[in-house]
């Protein structure tokens, strides 16, 4: 299964990148790079949802690494920016 992301803003602004499939070196990880640093550029907190992923080679997970801090859950990755709003 190739790699397919969907995007969605929640209320407070925060983006969550749902990926399901493969996130193999190649079309996939350019894809998933350029739609995160697009984000980024734009001030958004991505967090990025790994939950329907089946696999990640080792391209993938270099991008991945690059990229983002790893929380457990989705609800920990979107905590950890309402923490520093808070704050």
């Amino acid at each position: 299964m190739q790699l397919k992301l969907n995007t969605r803003k929640l209320d407070d602004g925060i983006v969550v990148v749902d990926c399901a499939g493969r996130i193999v070196f190649g079309e996939e990880t350019s894809e998933l790079r350029d739609r995160v640093k697009g984000l980024l550029s734009e001030g958004s907190r991505v967090v990025l949802n790994l939950g329907e992923v089946s696999y990640i080679d080792s391209g993938g997970l270099g991008t991945l690494v690059a990229l983002f801090d790893v929380y457990d859950t989705e609800e920990e990755a979107i905590q950890s920016f309402r923490k520093g709003v808070a704050a």
